[in-house]
């Protein structure tokens, strides 16, 4: 009698121990990916230069004390002008999935309820890129250029993303969602809501997307912009070479991790424009592609100079449309600049003023 009520309290004990070190292990989970949302909010404001640049515009979220166990975390946001960029962690992720990010997509976005999808990328801080050289470039013949293209090293890119964006421990993966400021209402909150993805391709061309993985969503106010419009002492001209014609660039509209060039050329309202029919696009194309490698090649090597003797390089303009009257030559760039301290611009090896516009 004695030995059967010792068994089953025996039993009982080990019932209790067990369910005490399952509590003790899901609080340490969480307290452990509590912490990985709060190191990452350090180092994205680190990263992105949030305070030594002043950005007002930089937003930081309450992440919880361990209820994102799994699933989203809203980390923190700000405004680039055209885009509105959030960055948030999602769990769980394998390691393989980070990988598999360096030569497809992974995981996308939407702010709509699913009706439309972007991809959403692991946040590498921009110094890291700048870090690569030569020899983690591979080229390649792309058929749609015509020739050979270098691009960086997937093996490179996948150790990147699992160095600055990943942590095993927790199985977290750090997102940057690039949102288009224009897709959302910014006087209301915007639900955004991941998912993991694969992408298939088909026999007959395209690909597949299936979802994979819901990680659900969160909710946020679209921050404010901090933006200076900025025009040139004296409007740089350049020349379209095809055409002998000559464009002037005018100013610029600078944001934290953005810029909007403003150009002018005869030719600009026509070929700059979204809405083409097919007649129209057969026709201006080829003029299009003239002025756009023209405006390139004028703003090649152009930076911004600050009033503590540093300068920043200005990225590629990665779009053009007509708005406004102008050519806007849109660009942006992962880090943050002191947008206050900028007092001149170079461009085309000319030094050039600058006055608020």
């Amino acid at each position: 009698m004695n030995t059967s009520r010792a068994r089953r309290g025996s039993r009982r004990f080990v019932t209790l121990a067990a369910a005490v070190a399952l509590l003790l292990a899901l609080g340490v989970t969480a307290y452990a990916i509590s912490s990985i949302h709060q190191r990452r909010q350090a180092e994205l404001k680190e990263s992105l230069s949030i305070e030594e640049n002043q950005v007002e515009s930089y937003v930081e979220y309450d992440t919880g004390a361990g209820e994102n166990a799994a699933g989203i975390a809203l980390l923190s946001a700000v405004a680039d002008g055209e885009f509105q960029k959030v960055y948030v962690n999602i769990s769980p992720v394998s390691r393989e999935d980070v990988s598999a990010c360096a030569g497809t997509e992974k995981f996308v976005y939407s702010i709509d309820g699913g009706n439309t999808f972007s991809a959403a990328e692991p946040y590498v801080p921009e110094e890291e890129w700048l870090k690569l050289g030569e020899s983690n470039l591979v080229t390649a013949y792309d058929p749609d250029a015509g020739g050979e293209i270098q691009y960086v090293d997937p093996a490179e890119v996948s150790r990147l993303m699992l160095e600055h964006a990943y942590d095993e421990e927790t199985q977290t993966l750090t997102l940057q969602c690039n949102i288009l400021r224009s897709s959302m209402d910014c006087t209301k909150p915007v639900e955004l809501r991941i998912w993991g993805i694969t992408v298939t391709p088909l026999k007959s061309g395209g690909t597949d997307v299936s979802l994979d993985h819901d990680y659900g969503s969160v909710s946020f106010y679209p921050t404010g912009l901090e933006v200076r419009e900025l025009m040139l002492d004296t409007p740089v001209v350049f020349e379209n070479s095809e055409t002998g014609e000559c464009g002037t660039i005018e100013g610029l509209i600078v944001y934290p991790a953005g810029l909007t060039w403003l150009i002018a050329h005869p030719d600009a309202e026509n070929v700059h424009r979204s809405d083409w029919t097919e007649e129209e696009r057969a026709e201006y194309r080829p003029l299009q592609v003239s002025w756009l490698n023209s405006i390139e090649e004028a703003l090649s090597g152009a930076k911004l100079n600050f009033t503590d003797g540093t300068s920043f390089a200005i990225p590629v303009i990665v779009r053009m449309p007509f708005e406004d009257g102008w050519a806007k030559g849109i660009c942006f760039w992962t880090g943050t600049i002191n947008i206050y301290a900028i007092e001149s611009v170079e461009i085309m090896g000319q030094t050039v003023g600058i006055r608020q516009g």
